[in-house]
């Protein structure tokens, strides 16, 4: 079962610099979840599946290990920079 991504909680961290701290969406199913990024990416771990819809295509949810070693998650997709999880609406 897929997990849609529809919405994002952010943090500041200074006044240029902000990372998402929770996610919520709905599954393929219809149920509505609400979880922290280290919640995503222990899911991403196990083979489930999270994307965002943009227009009529799918952007996969990945996870990755940034140079400060701190997981974060972001979405593979191969157009515009404005196709990037923090195009979501916050909640």
């Amino acid at each position: 079962m897929a997990n849609r991504i529809t919405h994002l909680r952010r943090s500041q961290l200074s006044s240029t610099e902000e990372h998402i701290t929770d996610v919520k969406g709905v599954t393929d199913g219809g149920k509505h979840f609400e979880l922290s990024v280290s919640q995503v990416i222990h899911h991403l771990k196990k083979n489930y599946v999270f994307y965002v819809q943009l227009g009529t295509r799918k952007a996969m949810v990945t996870y990755h290990r940034n140079a400060t070693g701190t997981e974060t998650i972001r979405i593979n997709t191969d157009r515009t920079s404005q196709e990037n999880l923090g195009s979501l609406p916050s909640f």
